[in-house]
């Protein structure tokens, strides 16, 4: 498995100052391995959470650069999420994802943008179109 946990790798990476940090959450198993292996080829450190309320308690512990969720999960989604991030955590980026619903992708994102998303992507997406996004707005961070 590709994510490290809250502990791991990962976080000594963020205390050296070596790698941007990303908190990848979605509740599908494949979507959470396959983003987190493309941002650690890039160099990223990603720590991933299952879905809101594991998300939820890594940020109680940590701050990321970047936050990547999936809009619709079981439990506490992603606009939940994206709110809580939103009060926590200033200067972290969100990006939301999602394969639609019942009202479509387009709805969906919609309303993340709304809320506050710094940016979103409709799934399915490609390796390029993630790091091109996520550089992007971790680049206006700097």
């Amino acid at each position: 498995m590709s994510c490290d946990h809250p502990t791991g790798h990962s976080a000594l990476l963020r205390e050296v100052g070596s790698s941007q940090s990303v908190l990848v959450v979605d509740d599908e198993e494949g979507i959470r391995q396959a983003v987190s292996l493309v941002l650690e080829s890039a160099g990223y450190a990603v720590v991933c959470a299952v879905d809101g309320q594991e998300a939820f308690s890594i940020l109680e512990r940590r701050r990321f650069d970047l936050v990547i969720t999936d809009m619709l999960m079981p439990g506490r989604d992603g606009l939940e999420l994206l709110s809580v991030v939103k009060k926590i955590g200033q200067r972290t980026k969100v990006l939301v994802m999602s394969g639609g619903g019942i009202i479509g992708v387009g709805a969906y994102l919609n309303v993340a943008k709304k809320l506050g998303a710094h940016a979103v992507l409709g799934k399915p997406f490609t390796s390029e179109v993630l790091l091109e996004t996520a550089a992007g707005l971790l680049k206006k961070e700097a």
